[in-house]
């Protein structure tokens, strides 16, 4: 899905602001970017319309660990532009938004 500068933007405004206030329109512009996102096409809507209260944005500098080996997950990411090693591979966005490093942390 390739998105314009004004879709991108409102995107990532929807997601930098914290989950308790978001607006119905914020959540409608989540919703409608993760829902065509080939990684989420398998989830039901309302799994979907869940993820989209609580997810949110974070932008991370080259050379930043998320996690270590063993860690215990509480949570998952979504690349969505840039790239990440992990166990020795590097893996790059399947949605290319700009060429900045940002995650969805869910």
């Amino acid at each position: 899905m390739t998105m314009t500068g004004s879709m991108e933007t409102s995107f990532k405004q929807a997601l930098k602001k914290p989950p308790s206030q978001r607006t119905t329109e914020d959540l409608h512009t989540v919703y409608s970017h993760l829902y065509h996102m080939d990684v989420l096409s398998h989830l039901r809507e309302h799994q979907l319309r869940s993820m989209c209260t609580s997810a949110r944005y974070e932008r991370h500098e080259a050379n930043h660990v998320l996690f270590y080996q063993d860690s215990l997950a509480t949570c998952w990411y979504i690349l969505l532009s840039g790239s990440v090693f992990v166990k020795e591979h590097m893996y790059l966005a399947r949605c290319c938004f700009t060429s900045k490093t940002g995650f969805i942390l869910t």
